[in-house]
């Protein structure tokens, strides 16, 4: 049975103690059961027989989002083990180092773009060494089909692999504004996009970054005026009514 480490400080951490008793085991029996290259095999009846807790898929992907990409219909990938378990980045990778070799081997059943994954090293040799022996690797056109788009907001949809970079780049505080701003836009103009992903990268960020400045510059007038904001009718208006 393989030895890893695991880290301590994670029941300090706000988005695992927040989580349900059952999904922080479940969470716990993830990074155990997952192979050496962080891929886990999405079986949660299994892990209800270990666990002996009830989950839906639902919940799932709703308190655990961000913190893994599907790479096809039934493998998820934990980009994080590798940082924590071998301290280096899953773009790090050098197939010089024979431990990263054998990691290597596994990401490469799957599509780089899909993993993100940019090794030091040139692959395609260790690619056509595995070949014959390699009959699962997934393409990229493969992986776009099978990845369905989850519903965000009522007007939003997007993969779970695109929601996973917005909040990588992002954050999850600004991820769930951006949704905000373009699900509004879609439902009041009736905007229509074949990729709600790239209309955020288009123009919804700037938008969001546009109101975020008038908003500091609204409360820095408020605060040097140093008076209240104008009643009306006995009650005090909000920013966003002026």
């Amino acid at each position: 049975m393989p030895k890893r480490f695991t880290a301590t400080e994670k029941w300090e951490d706000r988005w695992f103690r927040r989580l349900p008793l059952k999904y922080k085991l479940l969470w716990i029996y993830i990074l155990d059961k997952c192979n050496v290259a962080g891929i886990w095999e999405y079986d949660l009846e299994l892990a209800e027989i270990f666990i002996e807790a009830k989950f839906n898929e639902k919940d799932f992907i709703e308190l655990f989002r961000g913190k893994y990409t599907k790479v096809s219909h039934s493998k998820l990938f934990i980009p994080k083990f590798l940082e924590f378990q071998y301290a280096c980045k899953y773009n790090e990778l050098n197939d010089s180092k024979p431990v990263h070799k054998r990691i290597i081997m596994e990401l490469k059943k799957f599509s780089p773009d899909t993993l993100s994954i940019d090794y030091k090293q040139s692959i395609d040799t260790l690619q056509e060494e595995e070949e014959d022996k390699d009959k699962v690797k997934v393409k990229e056109k493969d992986v776009v089909k099978e990845e369905e788009k989850i519903s965000y907001a009522e007007f939003v949809t997007m993969t779970l692999t695109e929601y996973s970079k917005l909040t990588e780049e992002h954050g999850e505080e600004m991820t769930k504004g951006l949704i905000t701003i373009l699900d509004n836009a879609k439902g009041a103009k009736g905007y229509k996009y074949k990729s709600d992903y790239r209309a955020i990268n288009n123009w919804v960020i700037n938008e969001y970054n546009k109101r975020q400045g008038n908003k500091s510059k609204q409360t820095g007038n408020q605060a040097r005026q140093g008076s209240a904001p104008e009643t009306f009718k006995g009650r005090t208006l909000n920013p966003d009514e002026y």
